[in-house]
């Protein structure tokens, strides 16, 4: 009753401050990082091409990421 309806307002107020491509990035972690949660929290280990896209999908925005705010002035 309070993660959901927080996370659908700030999917919402995120593209007033950030371009909808950006958000839609972040979105992606959710799918990259849940596998992650789930290895700390229920010490299940994840499969090897889990942990591979996952961090192609992290660097992959924290490099857009990274460029972007190289460009601005």
């Amino acid at each position: 009753m309070v993660v959901l309806p927080a996370a659908f307002i700030l999917i919402t107020l995120g593209p007033m401050r950030i371009p909808a491509a950006e958000v839609s990035m972040m979105m992606l972690l959710e799918t990259a990082l849940g596998p992650l949660w789930v290895w700390l929290i229920l010490n299940e280990i994840p499969p090897t091409a889990t942990l591979q896209g996952g961090s192609v999908v992290v660097f992959t925005l924290l490099a857009h990421s990274l460029l972007r705010w190289r460009k601005q002035p």
